[in-house]
C-alpha cells in the first residue's frame, strides 16, 4: 500500500499488476505523455471514468425497467386488474407449492 496526501486529504493506494499487450502498453505509455502524467495517474483516471460510466449505465437500466414496470401496472389498472398485495403474494406462493407438493406426494405414493 502506498499513502500519499492530496489537497490535505490522505489516500491510500493499493499496487497492482497488470498484464498488457506491447501495443496497449505503447499506446498508454504514449497517451500518459501526451497528458504529462505517469502511466498509472492515467490508467487510475481511465478506470474511474469506465467504472462510473458503467454505473451510470446500470442505474439508467433500473430506470428503463422501472419506467417499464410501471407501464405494465397503468396498463393493468386500466384493464381493472387490482395489483396484489405482498401478503396476497405470499399466500399465493405457499398454497402453490403446498399443491406441488401434494402432486409430488401421489406420484410418488402411486395414485
Amino acid at each position: 500500500m502506498v499513502w500519499s496526501v492530496l489537497a490535505q486529504e490522505v489516500v491510500m493506494y493499493t499496487k497492482v499488476q497488470l498484464v498488457l499487450t506491447e501495443d496497449l502498453h505503447q499506446r498508454l505509455r504514449q497517451a500518459a505523455l501526451r497528458r504529462g502524467v505517469s502511466m498509472s495517474q492515467f490508467a487510475r483516471e481511465a478506470l474511474v471514468r469506465a467504472l462510473e460510466e458503467e454505473a451510470e449505465a446500470r442505474r439508467a437500466r433500473r430506470r428503463q425497467v422501472l419506467e417499464e414496470l410501471a407501464a405494465v401496472r397503468h396498463a393493468l389498472e386500466e384493464a381493472g386488474v387490482k395489483p396484489m398485495s405482498g401478503d396476497e403474494i405470499a399466500e399465493m406462493i405457499r398454497q402453490m407449492r403446498e399443491e406441488r407438493l401434494d402432486e409430488l406426494t401421489r406420484n410418488a405414493l402411486g395414485h
